[in-house]
């Protein structure tokens, strides 16, 4: 996780890749910021707070490889569990101003999603599969390795089968506000 503010060199060897997932509005302003300080004729960093920032975070391999994850309360209503079992179990990885990294596991089971998915998530399927039918009926498969975001709003069933694991961000203050209004 590279938090937001740091400052330092980023330095990419070979044919670099990467996938990024990042908090919409602050990378928005983030190009706002740098467009107007080139128009200004100045640097990106010009107008832009610099902060002394935390340096770049490794995830906790054996959080992803599934050692020692933390047993979770039940959260889906009886009436939700279509089929298997559900016992969660899971950590946080990164809490950070705005984005939230959490890794999840839980038994093969299928729960319906009736009511709006509170927030929008990333996932990256880290072990077994995972199958998500929209309300249509469009059923759409991830294995280990897939990535893939679940909307907010979308409502439809989620299945998991085998050893499931996931890597899911979310946005911090959404992900918290959708806490408050289950608790109520």
């Amino acid at each position: 996780m590279v938090p937001k503010g740091f400052t330092g060199t980023w330095h990419m060897l070979g044919n670099y890749r990467e996938l990024i997932v990042v908090e919409r509005e602050s990378y928005e302003k983030s190009f706002e910021n740098a467009s107007k300080a080139e128009k200004a004729g100045g640097s990106a960093k010009e107008g832009v707070k610099v902060q002394t920032a935390p340096s770049p975070e490794r995830m906790n391999p054996d959080k992803l490889a599934g050692v020692d994850l933390t047993a979770g309360e039940p959260f889906l209503a009886p009436e939700d569990l279509l089929e298997g079992s559900h016992r969660p179990r899971g950590d946080a990885l990164y809490w950070g101003e705005e984005l939230i990294v959490e890794i999840y596991e839980d038994d093969p089971g299928t729960h319906a999603i009736t009511g709006p998915f509170p927030v929008d998530e990333y996932v990256m399927v880290l072990s077994g599969k995972l199958i998500l039918t929209d309300a249509d009926g469009q059923a759409q498969e991830f294995v280990a390795g897939d990535s893939l975001m679940v909307p907010k709003g979308f409502t439809g069933t989620w299945q998991m089968l085998g050893n499931y694991r996931e890597l899911i961000v979310v946005e911090r203050e959404s992900y918290e506000n959708a806490f408050k209004a289950a608790e109520n």
